[in-house]
């Protein structure tokens, strides 16, 4: 595959046929740019992993041409990888002012942020880099200061939205820049890459002003107690959760690290977040049913506070029956099961809970179809690269960009090549990513056999058999056999003792050489362990044969 060097290039590497961890590039004159290195959570095929990061092979092998990272904003799934990667590419970072207090704090925690060249921006400034220049626009979403990005060349323009939607009373940070986005249409736009997650919803998504009423009337009308949890990262919900409950007379209290981290840049950067207390020392002074505790947590992860809560693993928070959980949040894909499981708990312990399918407690952050249609009119693209989705969510933006006179959209996959430039613009190529996954100390590849080796150990269990060989080739010392889920020990010493009888008898069918060699014996003696687990049980386990020589 080559690349011309005037070729203007928009390349994927996460973000597309997928909701989550969102990474692309742009090529144009030799040089490159990313936008947003984001993560998304692994699934119970894989034990042992809790996040995927983008397969970028393809860049580190160019790093010394890649001009920067620009993040759109600060959701984990947009710039989450930063610190796991960034060291394979050691680009400047570039984002909106919460956008990098927020990163600040994640590279601190790892020791980073003292080698992470990092620039505030904003929409007041266009930033020239290599052969791009680049405008960032001012838009809205779940999170304070999401920035869009008119990405010029000579050879075109792109408009890359991130993740956004209008909001004309957001709570926290400024209103859309419509006047800019009529300006850059004007200008003229090759291609708009745009936000698919809710293509398939009708109509216009609702404003943070709206999800502010419906908790007030739920605080008012809930009994108890109330736990609380949303995106860590929703600061205008967060300020939307204390207002509500301090109008209702609650005292309010924050738990969690990610809640605390997000408060923390929200005041550093001039969104303040004020009225709650994040230390529980006085939370006994309170009344139990004059309590609302804001939790991270949204998603039913593992450690969460909002799960110890449910699951009475909080050495200072209790529940009692008559109690409200409120989840002011959605439900990402993958997660239903974690989320559905922290539900149960607070319902065993006669919790009531209240989701944004019973009340207005939540409002997404992302465009419906009418809003989409409303960006195409103000941006006039010739092009729709639609991205942020499932292909069942791309085909669906492409069908309303056709609505609205786009005649030409291309909906990529990770690894589509796709060459916006000269008079034909498609999909040239189709590089293979494998997305890569953070393993203790180690990164390694989703496709490793490692995992194999984990997915055959939780479904299969696993057998270690010692063998002893002395000089003339004979075992010595009984055969060791030890399993770990295999059978139970009632079992046990009968599938031992058929496995041992059969391992003998593979012995002593080989010939001298094949005797004096380790790597057959194992090899034989582990498919003797195969065969009479499967006859027996029907499962193919992860074998270990050790084999031991007395000179």
């Amino acid at each position: 595959m080559k690349i011309s060097k005037n070729d203007l290039i928009f390349l994927p590497l996460g973000g597309s046929s997928e909701i989550g961890m969102n990474s692309n590039l742009y090529h144009y004159d030799d040089n490159w740019i990313m936008v947003d290195l984001g993560i998304s959570f692994a699934d119970e095929s894989m034990p042992g992993v809790d996040i995927l990061l983008p397969d970028i092979d393809f860049i580190i092998e160019k790093r010394d041409k890649l001009k920067g990272i620009f993040l759109t904003h600060g959701h984990e799934d947009h710039m989450g990888a930063v610190q796991y990667i960034w060291d394979k590419l050691r680009a400047p970072i570039y984002g909106s002012s919460f956008t990098i207090s927020l990163l600040k704090r994640k590279l601190k925690e790892v020791g980073l942020l003292g080698n992470v060249q990092l620039h505030t921006i904003s929409e007041n400034k266009v930033i020239n880099i290599g052969p791009f220049e680049i405008q960032p626009v001012s838009l809205t979403h779940s999170i304070p200061d999401p920035l869009s990005f008119s990405i010029s060349t000579k050879s075109g323009t792109i408009f890359h939205t991130g993740d956004w939607k209008f909001d004309n009373s957001p709570k926290v940070g400024s209103e859309p820049n419509y006047e800019m986005l009529k300006e850059i249409g004007k200008k003229g736009v090759l291609a708009l890459v745009g936000d698919s997650t809710n293509a398939m919803v009708e109509g216009t998504t609702q404003s943070e002003t709206e999800a502010f009423k419906g908790l007030r009337k739920t605080i008012k009308n809930s009994s108890g107690r109330i736990f609380i949890t949303c995106f860590a990262s929703n600061v205008a919900r967060v300020k939307s959760i204390i207002e509500a409950s301090l109008e209702n007379n609650k005292k309010i209290f924050l738990a969690g690290r990610s809640l605390n981290r997000a408060v923390e840049a929200a005041n550093e950067v001039g969104y303040p977040v004020e009225g709650m207390e994040t230390s529980f020392k006085n939370i006994d002074k309170y009344k139990h049913d004059d309590v609302v505790i804001i939790a991270g947590g949204s998603q039913g992860e593992l450690r969460s506070t909002m799960t110890r809560i449910a699951f009475s693993q909080h050495d200072r928070i209790n529940v009692k029956p008559g109690d409200t959980a409120i989840f002011s949040s959605s439900k990402i894909p993958g997660n239903e099961i974690a989320i559905d499981k922290v539900h149960t708990a607070f319902l065993k312990k006669g919790v009531k809970v209240v989701t944004d399918e019973d009340e207005l407690v939540h409002v997404s952050g992302h465009p419906g179809k009418d809003d989409i249609i409303k960006l195409y009119k103000l941006i006039k693209p010739q092009i729709s690269i639609p991205v942020h989705g499932t292909p069942k969510h791309l085909r669906e933006h492409a069908n309303i960009a056709k609505v609205t006179g786009i005649s030409l959209s291309i909906e990529p996959e990770n690894g589509s090549l796709i060459k916006l430039s000269g008079n034909s613009p498609s999909i040239i190529n189709q590089i293979q990513i494998k997305s890569s996954v953070p393993d203790g100390s180690q990164i390694l590849k989703s496709d490793s056999s490692i995992f194999t080796a984990r997915r055959r150990l939780l479904w299969n269990g696993s057998v270690s058999a010692v063998i002893m060989l002395d000089s003339e080739l004979e075992i010595q010392l009984p055969i060791k056999i030890i399993q770990n889920g295999i059978t139970e020990r009632d079992d046990e010493m009968e599938w031992i003792s058929e496995v041992k009888s059969d391992i003998e008898e593979t012995i002593y069918s080989l010939n001298k050489n094949e005797l004096t060699d380790d790597l057959i014996v194992e090899q034989k003696v582990r498919s003797s362990i195969r065969s009479v687990t499967k006859l027996l049980f029907k499962i193919k386990p992860l074998i270990d044969v050790h084999v031991l020589r007395v000179l």
